[in-house]
């Protein structure tokens, strides 16, 4: 089916299967559902032909499904979803900003949140609703088989994916290290990019020093 997360699970390894050179390796970066589109190819690479992923960087990853995969709005016809995208697109918004960016009182964050109204504006509403409907997260078991490096970067007033999830997927994975990254919510990599990269390139030190001893 279209828009189905275990598609979009065999697009991921698809790529990697196909760009990472055999007998090299792959760093993999994720955000909120694109984190458990990673975590699902991580675990079926893990038997993969040649591909070997030595870390995932996931932001803003879900444990459980978002609320909005079961509610009963997603069941009305993408005509009627057209028409209140506007309420839906405000209400996306107040949950993935942080008050301090939705505020506006700085040129950065002004242009933070007219990129994500342009954005938001152009999801055609057959696409969000076959998405949602669809969406699903990796199993226990599928997380079990994670055994690279993972590193959870979380916004702290992240209005998508409460804390509680993130620890709990850290719990899940038996290699996780979870980092919260203060005056951001679910879109932390606009809001907070330089705190971001710069837990990116800490996390990234040691298997770069592994790689070139």
């Amino acid at each position: 089916h279209a828009y189905a997360c275990s598609e979009h699970e065999a697009d991921v390894a698809a790529l990697l299967d196909q760009f990472t050179p055999r007998g090299g390796s792959a760093l993999v970066i994720g955000h909120s559902m694109g984190a458990s589109f990673a975590l699902g190819a991580a675990s079926k690479l893990s038997v993969n032909r040649g591909v070997r992923i030595d870390g995932l960087c996931l932001l803003g990853a879900f444990a459980k499904a978002p609320a909005a995969a079961s509610h009963p709005i997603f069941l009305l016809p993408p005509r009627v979803l057209t028409c209140v995208q506007p309420v839906l697109d405000s209400a996306f918004i107040n949950a993935a900003l942080h008050s301090e960016t939705r505020s506006a009182r700085s040129s950065e964050h002004a242009e933070i949140v007219q990129i994500c109204k342009e954005i938001s504006r152009q999801n055609p509403m057959h696409m969000c609703k076959a998405y949602y409907r669809q969406l699903q997260v990796p199993s226990d078991e599928a997380l079990r088989s994670v055994a690279q490096p993972v590193l959870l970067l979380c916004g702290e007033a992240d209005g998508v994916v409460p804390l509680s999830q993130t620890q709990e997927l850290s719990v899940a994975l038996s290699n996780a290290t979870m980092r919260v990254v203060p005056k951001s919510s679910h879109q932390l990599m606009q809001e907070r990019p330089n705190e971001v990269h710069a837990a990116i390139d800490e996390f990234l030190a040691p298997m770069l020093a592994q790689s070139v001893g």
